[in-house]
This record gives structure tokens, sequence and C-alpha cells, in this order.
């Protein structure tokens, strides 16, 4: 990390010293183009600093430390989070150090952009870089919202932290305090209404068509969401319906950008463009993704992170009721008539990666007792490139895309923000015309599920986050999900399906107990680095840790 931090500074020294402009020499039209550009490779270093959770912890995401997942390899350093061996002097996820290492970067960039610059040099007949200009007003906004959203990621693992508006030196940073989590909120929230006010909503219109930047959906994506979780019960424990207000006001001020939709076939994951994406991480093409998660017995594979059974059975049947063990009919087939979301997430017995049936019962080539084959009985599926190969002699490789925001979210964001703001979930008004049903309804009937019957608001409060386990799964949602809404401590038991095959048919008997994992109310937030208190005094230790 230390590296990286140092480049990234190197970076951003080299081109802010660029960004200092000798105003009695003036610039040619060729040396602005190479100026902005120069202005434009310090921003993209920002967007390089987006957290995502391919392999957070380690090789293994942040969704193996939640009820939805489990690393297959039992020395892998996230099962620490599962069974309490971490603190303040042993941390397992640490983001503090990187969070602000891209704080400053962001202030570095804020504090040397020229803002005069476009007027100073009007005389240099820059219309023919008129894109790169139009690119150029953006660049405080984008850094701006990136700024906002490192505080964000800050925020929501540490609580109280301290709000950075400008680069500091050593001493000076040692001496900052903590602001409230109430605090950071409002600080996001301005930041993204300001950017939202300039940035466009899309940058197709211009040439060429940087796709992957801040857009104003972005920025009032990241206010929803921040807002959310200040709605929530781990921040708001005395229920303020205000809050939860808010939160839907502002889901569905990105709903009525009209600016997006739900793509017909399902799932988005490594999608360069689509409809349905409001802001991702891009990354150059590779496999490393496919070598820690392809089945065990899969060339190359070595299991990563196994789905749960937890998960599975969060995902319901073709006709909208839920999956029973207990039915023998969905027992003795029980991959079959689900919601065709299953598929799509996880890779189940029989399912084709590639060229490969996967086998998961035991004996079969990606089961038991194969080393470090699923513990669960499952294998994921989302994000993974199947066409991608792992033989040493012919590897290929894939893009991957992080989602960071995507269209689905929002939907399910107000959904559940106007649940639990009003007291039934059709309640609709001058503002907001529709209702929490509609767009959970909306959701699911992109699953091809029929229209739900929502009852009573505590049921909705259920439907809508069982919605958002399987809509979301292994999109780093989960993880956060039960913290913010303080049911941890529900779901500590983790279970897996045995697959046996006898006499030629596929048994399965679910319920296993795989683990039974620590909890302790502490966790609901990060410890503080221990490095850090000492540093600074002001740094106060997050509760009990």
């Amino acid at each position: 990390m230390k590296k990286y931090i140092f480049i990234g500074f190197l970076l951003l020294s080299y081109s802010c010293s660029l960004l200092e402009i000798d105003e009695h020499t003036g610039y040619d039209k060729e040396e602005v183009g190479k100026y902005i550009e120069r202005v434009k490779a310090s921003l993209n270093y920002l967007y390089t600093q987006l957290p995502d959770d391919f392999t957070s912890v380690g090789a293994a995401p942040r969704s193996c430390a939640s009820d939805d997942g489990i690393s297959a390899w039992e020395t892998a350093a996230i099962r620490r989070m599962n069974n309490g061996a971490w603190t303040a002097t042993n941390e397992i996820d640490s983001y503090w150090e990187g969070g602000y290492a891209a704080i400053r970067a962001s202030n570095l960039f804020l504090e040397s952009y020229d803002k005069t610059f476009l007027e100073k040099y009007k005389n240099e007949d820059i219309l023919v870089l008129e894109n790169l200009t139009k690119y150029y007003v953006n660049y405080p906004y984008e850094a701006r919202f990136l700024r906002a959203f490192f505080h964000f990621e800050l925020a929501k693992r540490y609580g109280n932290i301290p709000i950075v508006k400008k680069s500091y030196v050593a001493d000076s940073v040692n001496t900052l305090k903590k602001s409230t989590f109430n605090d950071v909120v409002k600080f996001i929230v301005e930041e993204c209404d300001s950017a939202a006010k300039h940035l466009p909503v899309s940058y197709i219109a211009l040439s060429p068509a940087e796709t992957g930047r801040a857009t104003k959906g972005a920025a009032l994506a990241l206010k929803a969401k921040t807002l959310l979780f200040l709605a929530s019960p781990l921040h708001n424990p005395a229920n303020d319906l205000l809050r939860w207000k808010d939160a839907a006001k502002a889901s569905l001020d990105v709903i009525n950008l009209n600016a997006y939709g739900l793509i017909a076939d399902g799932f988005v994951y490594n999608a360069l463009a689509s409809n349905e994406m409001i802001f991702e991480k891009r990354f150059a093409n590779s496999n490393s993704f496919e070598a820690n998660n392809f089945p065990m017995g899969m060339e190359g594979g070595s299991s990563g992170m196994c789905p749960t059974q937890n998960l599975v059975d969060a995902f319901g049947t073709s006709t909208g009721t839920a999956f029973d063990w207990n039915n023998p009919t969905m027992a003795a087939a029980p991959f079959n008539k689900r919601d065709a979301r299953l598929a799509k997430a996880i890779t189940l017995n029989g399912s084709v990666l590639g060229t490969d049936t996967i086998q998961i019962y035991e004996g079969g080539k990606n089961g038991l007792p194969l080393y470090a084959a699923s513990p669960t009985g499952y294998y994921l599926r989302k994000y993974i490139a199947a066409n991608v190969r792992l033989t040493p002699a012919n590897s290929t490789t894939a893009v991957h895309v992080w989602s960071i925001f995507r269209f689905a979210e929002i939907l399910l964001n107000y959904a559940e923000a106007m649940n639990e703001a009003f007291p039934t979930p059709t309640y609709t008004d001058a503002t907001f015309t529709k209702s929490a049903k509609t767009y959970l309804d909306i959701v699911r009937s992109r699953a091809g599920l029929p229209k739900n019957s929502p009852g009573t608001q505590a049921a909705f409060r259920d439907m809508v986050r069982n919605e958002r386990r399987v809509e979301l799964c292994f999109e780093d949602h989960r993880f956060w999900d039960v913290r913010r809404w303080k049911i941890a401590p529900e779901v500590t038991k983790i279970y897996g399906t045995r697959i046996q095959l006898i006499d030629n048919k596929i048994v399965y008997t679910p319920n296993q107990l795989i683990e039974t994992r620590y909890w302790d109310n502490k966790m609901y937030l990060y410890p503080i680095p221990f490095s850090e208190t000492l540093k600074n005094p002001n740094l106060t230790q997050n509760s009990g840790w």
C-alpha cells in the first residue's frame, strides 16, 4: 500500500507541477492540448483509487465475511473476520490509510486545478480542442464527487471520522479531530449536490465519449446511498422518519433523471456500457478473478468464495413463492423452477462454465473430498467470465467491471426508504407518486417474478431486504446491510448442502452447519488502526476496540 501511495504522490506531484502555467509566456494550441491531457491524467489517478470487492481482503471478496459466502481456504485472512481474530493492531480490512491517501490526492488536484485556465488562453484558438475543454470544466466536480465518495467509504467502516477538505503536512494532519457521522453525511450530501449541478447526465455527446466518468447520476446515487445509511437503525436509533423520507427523495431524484433502466436479461456485470449502470470501476483485461474463483477441479481453479445455502435459499421459485426444503417436490429437484437469477449468480451442481459441466457431488470432479472443494455445495458464478481459460499454454483474459451504483439498487433503496417512512408499502402522495411496492415489483418483474402482496410494513421490510440480498448479491452490499440494519447476531450460522450421487441419482441433504461465526456488537464499526491513534491523540478509538 505504501508503495502505491508513494507512486500516486509522485504522479500527483508531477502532474500538479504541470498545472503551473506561466501566463506571461502563453501556450500555443498544441501545448494547451498537452496541458489538458496532463490534468486529465492527474484526475484519472483518482479513479484508480476507487474500491472494489473482487479481492478486497487477501484474495477473497468481503462477501466471505457475510452470511452469503465463505472462503474455501481455511487459512484465508478473511476468516479472521468471522472468528473474531481481528483487532486495532491486527487489522483485516483496513481502509484508513488508503482512503485518506485518496482524499489527499483529491485535495492536491483541487488545489492545483487552474480555474482561470480557459479564460487565460481564449486567444490561443483552443476551439479546436472544444471537447477537451468541455471535459476540463467538469474536472473539479468529478474530483469533489470522488473525494466525497472516499469519505463515504471511510464513514461506513469507521463511523465518526475527520473530514479533510485540504492537503495537510504530517504535523497538521495528525491533529485533526473526528466529525460526527451526521456531519460527514452533511458534507457528502453538499458535495454531491454541488457536483450534480455541473456534471452531465451522460458523456455520450462528447467526442471521444469517455463513459465511466462521474456523472450527475453518480453524484445523486452517492447522495441517496449516504442518506440511506444515515436513516438506517445503526445511525438512526430513534427512527427519525424524516431521514427515511430524505433517503427516499434522494433515490427518487436519480429515478427522475430518466437516464437509466433495467436491461431485459437480468444481472449486469462486466458490462462496459449498459443503461442500468450508473457508476463503475473498470479494470484491464485479466483472469485473476477466475483463477481465484473457478471451481476446484476446473483447470486453474482454486474455489475461492463459495456461496452459502443461506443465500441459495433466499432465491425463491419462479412463481414468486419461497423455496422450501420440506416440500418433497422442491427438495427432489431444488434448482428447478427457481428464480432465474439463481443460476446467473451461483454455480450449481450440473451448471456449465465454459465447456465444463460442474460436478459438486461427493466424488465428482469438483466436489469433496477434493482438497479445497466447496464446503457448501456451491461455487460462485457472478462476475466470472466463463470464457476465460487458465491453461498454461493457452490462457485467455476478459474484461472485468465492478458495479458501484446500478439502477436496480436505486429502486430498492427507494422501496426500502419509502416503506420505513410511511405506514404502508402502497403509500403515494404528490411528491412520491410511486409506491415502495411499485419499484420492488419492477425489479422482481425483470426476473420474471409476479407482483407481490406486500401486506404489512414489517412483511414488506422482509421482502425488500430479501430482494436486496438476491438482486445485489456479491456486489458488496450484504456485509454492510446486516450492519446498518443491526441484524448481524441473527445471521451467524452458516449452512451448506451435502450432495451425493447414490444409485446414479443426485441426493441433496440440506442444512449442514458449516460454522457458527463469532459476533461482538463492536464489529458494527471497524477499529481505527492503533498506529493512527498513536500518531493522532484526537482519534479516539471506536467503542469496544
